[in-house]
């Protein structure tokens, strides 16, 4: 914060403790809590003191204050995690960008984009890393849906039929991409094919349990979210889909 920041909030603790403050005043609370990045989360702070305590308002009262308004900010942060691959390279800053900006109060959207500008696209980084699944799912979304109970427009994700909001696993349902392809004359990464693989023994081992329905909101494949704990960011079982989580 600027000086002329901490006599505003000087100001605003004289509203309710009468105290009088000097240029000194300000000095010494701005070498204190200069460093707090929002003014609006430090007069709320301020507010809050007064709103449920009788003492007088110290620097450390502002800073636990903003603390506590900034964790509240965040837990429920995995609800606005990036559209992106946890796997992908550049996921991890998209994602640590995107927790301070909920932390700071600020429009998620705009936190991906360097200077406040709105986001230009995925990086190459991130393109690289999602390949030719990235390719299908690009071609794919450039049209579109013709599946008439979805008929999600173009740039939209296909939604899970009759699973209201829930997005299909791989963005799109496979008729768009055979009409993606059409409309790019084929020039879209076919599936690759597996090779052929022996005949199991089905009875030789048990089959491996179904995964439970997908929620929409973590990775599809892991069936995990980025959670964070203190600063640290830590992959975590999805709680709504990870078998390991699901009785």
């Amino acid at each position: 914060m600027k000086k002329s920041e901490v006599s505003l909030l000087l100001a605003t603790a004289a509203a309710y403790d009468r105290r009088t403050s000097g240029d000194a005043d300000v000095k010494s609370w701005h070498a204190a809590i200069g460093d707090l990045d929002s003014f609006d989360d430090a007069n709320q702070a301020v507010i809050d003191h007064y709103a449920f305590s009788t003492e007088w308002l110290k620097p450390a009262h502002v800073r636990a204050g903003v603390r506590r308004i900034r964790a509240a900010r965040l837990a429920n942060v995995d609800r606005a995690l990036p559209a992106a691959d946890p796997d992908a390279r550049d996921y991890t800053q998209a994602l640590r960008e995107q927790i301070k900006a909920v932390a700071d109060g600020r429009q998620v959207r705009l936190a991906l984009a360097s200077g406040g500008r709105a986001a230009t696209g995925p990086t190459a980084e991130y393109a690289a890393a999602r390949g030719a699944d990235y390719a299908r799912r690009r071609a794919a979304l450039s049209v579109a849906c013709p599946v008439a109970a979805c008929a999600q427009p173009q740039g939209r994700a296909c939604r899970v039929i009759g699973g209201g909001r829930r997005p299909v696993p791989e963005g799109y349902h496979q008729p768009r991409l055979e009409a993606a392809r059409a409309a790019l004359n084929a020039d879209v990464p076919a599936p690759a094919e597996e090779p052929a693989q022996p005949p199991v023994d089905t009875a030789a081992a048990p089959a491996a349990p179904a995964l439970p329905p997908y929620c929409g909101r973590c990775h599809a494949e892991t069936r995990t979210r980025m959670r964070l704990a203190g600063e640290e960011l830590h992959r975590v079982p999805c709680p709504a889909c990870h078998p390991q989580t699901i009785s």
